[in-house]
């Protein structure tokens, strides 16, 4: 189903309403799987991410994504993993399932945000999401979306012609072990400010 979703994005869904642009894909280690830490500017990142970002991965969205008309069953489909926040156990066993598709060379996409930008700005990350990257130690890469807004914008599901970039950065190693909360804030900020770096500047 997975290679279904990519087809259908790139060759069917994003070309009839967007131009997309993507940088930065030799970016991407080849022989082993990464975090991809994302930027979340729409309902529509998830066909973008699927369509034009090579190798297999999955991502953890959080439990309501799977509800949403026209994503919602094709992220589920796609075999992508839902996450419930609330509560804590299922958010354990989702992050368990995810260090076990990371050791049978499957990367995972995390949106830290929590929730999708209404003007297309970069929030403040959740230090949550980089819980498996210190876990497993294997390294993130970011991954800077600019554009979904317009296509998408939050609270609707109609779709508007427009650009989109995808620029992807340079891999960011990390420790596996157990770190303190200075560490974590600091790794959660530095990740946060190579997306924003990357992300396109509107034009006025």
């Amino acid at each position: 189903m997975f290679n279904v979703a990519r087809f259908w994005s790139r060759r069917l869904a994003l070309p009839l309403i967007a131009r997309v642009k993507v940088n930065g894909l030799n970016n991407i280690p080849g022989k082993t799987p990464v975090i991809f830490v994302s930027n979340h500017q729409s309902n529509f990142d998830i066909p973008l991410i699927i369509g034009y970002l090579p190798g297999s991965f999955r991502f953890i969205v959080k439990q309501e994504y799977f509800k949403t008309p026209i994503i919602g069953p094709y992220t589920r489909w796609s075999g992508h993993l839902s996450i419930d926040r609330k509560v804590g156990t299922e958010a354990m066993k989702t992050l368990k399932m995810a260090a076990e598709l990371v050791e049978s060379g499957k990367s995972i996409i995390i949106f830290p945000e929590g929730t999708r930008s209404s003007d297309g700005k970069l929030g403040r990350f959740k230090r949550g999401g980089f819980a498996l990257a210190f876990e497993t130690g294997i390294p993130i890469v970011p991954l800077a979306i600019s554009g979904t807004y317009k296509i998408m914008k939050r609270g609707s599901f109609l779709l508007w012609p427009g650009k989109v970039t995808l620029n992807v950065g340079k891999p960011i190693h990390i420790k596996a072990g157990k770190p303190n909360k200075e560490i974590y804030r600091s790794t959660t900020e530095f990740v946060r400010q190579k997306i924003e770096e990357m992300m396109v500047k509107e034009e006025v």
